[in-house]
């Protein structure tokens, strides 16, 4: 005979709740807040690893294939192609569409995020 349920967890596991009046909030709405935050810290921590790895890789005015670049990202960080695009669009690295494509950093456009960091570790 098999037993269907057994009390022997340790009791308080997890937090404690605390009932303080009413809201007009629902539970899925106070957690997709939750989630949204989370997600928005993470997708910032992401964008600045991002802009990290192609100001380390376009540097001293290289230009690198898109395609070897966005598996690089991939591979070496966890960065997808969509937040690479992101860091791509925020940094101002110009794009040579031929076949394959690059990317690179133009010559004469000096990019304010670039004059502000002294190095790769001031964005992170």
């Amino acid at each position: 005979m098999a037993k269907v349920k057994n009390n022997l967890a340790p009791r308080n596991v997890g937090g404690i709740i605390e009932w303080t009046g009413r809201t007009a909030e629902t539970a899925d709405s106070l957690l997709q807040k939750k989630r949204d935050k989370q997600r928005e810290g993470q997708d910032d921590r992401k964008l600045d690893l991002a802009k990290a790895f192609l100001l380390t890789k376009l540097e001293g005015g290289r230009k690198r294939m898109m395609r070897e670049l966005a598996t690089e990202a991939e591979a070496q960080q966890g960065i997808k192609l969509r937040t690479l695009y992101r860091a791509q669009e925020a940094l101002g690295v110009v794009s040579d569409f031929g076949k394959p494509a690059y990317w690179s950093f133009a010559p004469q456009v000096k990019h304010p995020e670039m004059a502000r960091a002294a190095t790769v570790e001031d964005i992170l």
